[in-house]
């Protein structure tokens, strides 16, 4: 089978670095096929298996990249009690969403050896943004630059991130359907299958933010689709079982003291977490900047 048209020898590493299959414990409904079909249309040469808090589906996806010639990293977007965090070459996830600390979810990335970045540091999926000063206080690689699916935010980030380095910065599109996959994505400078290789370049600042928006009108189609495939029809995997579109992983961990999310109504949960996200933010803030990082 034919490699990707833009080989890792003369281009590095290209990859959609934002992405959700069907296995997301939130709202994905990429299959992995399909997954590897849009990274082969693109002319990508590396695949990134990525779902919200969960490494579910990543050895399909692992084996379908080998089967078209193009090697995969693994990557996970973790629901922090503050916003979100993308890490790349993780091995393991067995963690419940929305409770932990930033700090220590970057700690167990780290353990694992991932390369880390911030999440769209300027949208406020739960119940803070990014910003540069807390950035700069937390053991990350950079921040994802280009969050394609949402151009206002981006402006914001770009505003707010301006003095960060250049190859501490990545895109992605952030799909979860075929519509929006693609339009954006990361340049690596790494010509290596290695997925080591790869995370180690993203460590050091090897990076570039490549592409452009999704155009709206696929956002809005994204949409639809998520709203009526995640509400209306099953959600199954190629084995016939189903995948639910917010379900904790069967014996994750909780921090010690902190509730398991699900057995907590929305707003309870909201209520409990949202104090200790402002008590994260001011420590973070007052905790004296780590020297030399940037």
């Amino acid at each position: 089978m034919a490699g990707p048209r833009f080989p890792r020898e003369e281009y590095g590493a290209l990859f959609d670095a934002h992405v959700h299959t069907y296995y997301d414990l939130h709202d994905g409904r990429l299959s992995p096929a399909e997954l590897v079909s849009l990274a082969r249309r693109h002319g990508f040469n590396w695949i990134l298996a990525m779902n919200h808090d969960t490494t579910r589906g990543f050895s399909r996806v692992k084996r379908l990249a080998r089967e078209a010639g193009i090697p995969c990293i693994t990557g996970i977007e973790v629901s922090t009690l503050y916003n979100h965090v993308l890490g790349y070459g993780v091995q393991e996830w067995p963690y419940r969403d929305n409770v932990w600390d930033p700090a220590a979810v970057i700690e167990r990335l780290r353990d694992q050896g991932c390369a880390v970045f911030l999440a769209h540091p300027c949208n406020n999926p739960w119940h803070g943004h990014w910003t540069p000063e807390i950035a700069r206080r937390l053991d990350i690689d950079g921040v994802e630059w280009n969050n394609a699916s949402n151009s206002i935010l981006n402006r914001k980030t770009a505003a707010a991130f301006t003095d960060f380095p250049r190859g501490r910065r990545i895109a992605g599109t952030d799909a979860h359907t075929p519509y929006v996959y693609g339009h954006a994505y990361t340049q690596v400078a790494t010509a290596s299958e290695d997925p080591d290789d790869l995370v180690s370049a993203m460590k050091r600042g090897r990076c570039a933010p490549r592409g452009r928006y999704v155009p709206l009108v696929c956002v809005g189609i994204e949409q639809l689709t998520i709203t009526i495939k995640n509400n209306v029809l099953k959600r199954v995997n190629p084995g016939g079982r189903w995948v639910e579109t917010v379900e904790q992983v069967p014996g994750s961990v909780a921090p010690e003291g902190i509730p398991p999310a699900n057995a907590l109504a929305h707003r309870e949960l909201k209520a409990f977490t949202k104090p200790a996200a402002a008590a994260w933010k001011r420590a973070i803030l007052e905790a004296p900047p780590r020297l030399g990082y940037w």
